[in-house]
C-alpha cells in the first residue's frame, strides 16, 4: 500500500502522543464573553502548547427559527450576530496566527440542521445556494494571501443511520462541488472532512434495536466512497466521540484503525480529532489529564495528526473554568516534558 511522504512524516511525529492543532468554537455566546483581543492572545497561549494549527469548526451557523445562516465574518452576504457587530474576530485571529506561525483551518456553512434528515434534498439546496457560494467565495478571497491560511474544514457529520443510499449519493455530489468551488478559488487548500462516529443499531432476538460502538464494517459500508468519490478531499478526520456513553478506548482503537486504512487506501491523510471532555448525555466538563492522555496514546497509534475539541471551552486558561484552566497547565507541562525527552 502507498502511502505520501507527507502522511509518513506526520505519522512519525504522532507517535507520540501530542495534539498539534485544536478546535474553536464560534459564536453568539462565545463572542459575548471573548473580545477580539481576547481571542487574539489565545492564539500565542495554543502555540506555547506545540498546539500550532487552529481549525475554526463554523464560520456560520444555521439559525432554525429565522431560516437563515449567520456570521461572524463582517461584510458578507449573511447577517452578522448581534454580538459581532462593528467587530472582526476572525482577522483577529489571522492577525495573531501570522504573528506566532500558527495555520488556520476555516469551517464551511454546516448544513441546516431542521432540514438535514427530515428533507435532505431541501438541506442539500439551501447549503449549495447561491448565497452559500458566494459566502464561500468571499471568505476564501478575503483572506487566501495570507500565509497562516491553511485550510478549510467542510463540517457536515452525517449519520449513516439517517441516510438511504440514494440519499448519500446525493451528499457526495454536494459535497464534491464545494469541495470543487474552494480549490478553484484557493488550489493549495488542506480540504478537510469528518467522519463521525454515531452509533451502531441492530436487533435482539425480540425484534428490539439497541445502539453499540460502531464497527468497521458498518463505518466501511457508509464511507469508503467518500474519498473514492471525491478526490478534492485531502483529509479525513474522525470524531473521536469518547465522551459521550457509547464509545471506550477499546471501541476508539479499533474505528481508527479501520479510519486510517481507509484513508491511506486512497492515499489520504488521516487525522484524528480527540475530545478532551465528557459531552452529551453524561454532561459537559472538562476531561482530568491522565484521560485525556488515555485517548492520545490511542490516536498516536493511528492519526497521521492529532487535533483537540473543544479548546476554548474545555481546556483555555482564560475561561472562567477552573478543570479547563487545570488541563491546560498538566498538558503544558505534558507536553514540556515530552518535548524535552526528544
Amino acid at each position: 500500500m502507498l502511502i505520501c511522504t507527507l502522511c509518513l512524516a506526520q505519522s512519525a511525529f504522532a507517535a507520540r502522543p501530542l495534539a498539534s492543532g485544536a478546535f474553536w468554537q464560534i459564536n453568539g455566546s462565545r463572542l459575548a464573553s471573548w473580545s477580539d483581543a481576547k481571542l487574539a492572545n489565545e492564539v500565542a497561549l495554543l502555540k506555547r502548547a506545540g498546539l500550532d494549527t487552529l481549525i475554526i469548526h463554523h464560520t456560520v451557523r444555521w439559525d432554525s427559527k429565522a431560516g437563515q445562516y449567520v456570521t461572524f465574518v463582517p461584510n458578507t452576504v449573511f447577517p452578522l450576530y448581534p454580538e459581532a457587530k462593528n467587530r472582526d474576530p476572525l482577522g483577529a485571529i489571522f492577525k495573531a496566527a501570522e504573528e506566532q506561525h500558527v495555520k488556520v483551518v476555516l469551517g464551511d456553512l454546516p448544513a441546516p440542521s431542521d432540514t438535514l434528515y427530515k428533507n435532505p434534498q431541501q438541506a442539500i439546496h439551501t447549503w449549495l445556494s447561491e448565497d452559500a457560494n458566494h459566502f464561500r467565495r468571499a471568505l476564501i478571497e478575503k483572506y487566501k494571501d495570507s500565509p497562516s491560511f491553511y485550510g478549510y474544514y467542510i463540517p457536515n457529520e452525517l449519520n449513516p443511520r439517517n441516510i438511504n443510499a440514494a440519499q448519500k449519493k446525493e451528499w457526495i455530489d454536494a459535497t464534491r462541488k464545494v469541495a470543487q468551488l474552494v480549490k478553484s478559488i484557493k488550489p493549495d487548500l488542506t480540504v478537510i472532512h469528518p467522519i463521525g462516529l454515531y452509533a451502531q443499531w441492530t436487533k435482539d432476538s425480540a425484534g428490539v434495536e439497541h445502539p453499540h460502538a460502531p464497527q468497521p464494517d458498518y463505518l466501511d459500508a457508509f464511507w469508503r466512497d467518500w474519498p473514492k468519490d471525491i478526490p478534492q478531499i485531502d483529509v479525513w478526520m474522525m470524531i473521536d466521540g469518547i465522551g459521550t456513553s457509547l464509545a471506550s478506548l477499546q471501541s476508539t482503537d479499533t474505528a481508527q484503525a479501520w479510519g486510517a486504512q481507509l484513508a491511506h487506501d486512497f492515499h489520504k491523510q488521516f487525522w484524528v480529532d480527540v475530545e478532551n471532555a465528557v459531552m452529551g448525555n453524561k454532561g459537559y466538563y472538562s476531561f482530568p489529564f491522565d484521560r485525556l492522555k488515555a485517548s492520545l496514546d490511542v490516536a498516536a497509534k493511528h492519526g497521521d495528526f492529532i487535533v483537540l475539541f473543544e479548546y476554548l471551552s474545555y481546556m483555555s486558561p482564560n475561561n472562567d473554568r477552573t478543570a479547563s484552566q487545570n488541563l491546560y497547565l498538566d498538558y503544558l507541562q505534558y507536553y514540556d516534558r515530552m518535548t524535552q525527552e526528544h
